[in-house]
């Protein structure tokens, strides 16, 4: 008896900060495309899938999904808490940079 060969299905998903949202919002799209097509509320795209795996933000989705989150509840969560999970660092560096910059701009002639 000839035993028939299985593909392996592999999700890997790339971090990148809040482009994770970008990322979770295709799959929740698609899912939800799947959910319509199947008449199934309930749908969840990770049983697609043997193995999970992820970067960064990419990793955190991938947990979700293994463990039998839809991605449309991971978007609801990553979109309701992104300022929380990814807080505005331009604040932390516009001060850093004011304790190592000049309060005016040097000229040519200053260095003469």
């Amino acid at each position: 008896m000839v035993e028939e060969k299985k593909d392996f299905q592999i999700l890997s998903l790339c971090g990148g900060g809040i482009r994770g949202l970008y990322t979770i919002s295709v799959l929740a799209t698609l899912e939800e495309l799947l959910a319509e097509k199947t008449n199934n509320p309930d749908y969840w795209i990770g049983q697609h899938f043997d193995l999970i795996s992820g970067t960064s933000i990419g990793g955190i989705l991938a947990l979700g999904l293994a463990n039998g989150v839809t991605a449309r509840e991971l978007l609801h969560i990553l979109d309701k808490k992104r300022k929380i999970i990814f807080p505005n660092r331009l604040g932390y560096w516009l001060f850093f940079k004011q304790l190592f910059t000049s309060r005016r701009e040097h000229t040519p002639y200053d260095y003469l």
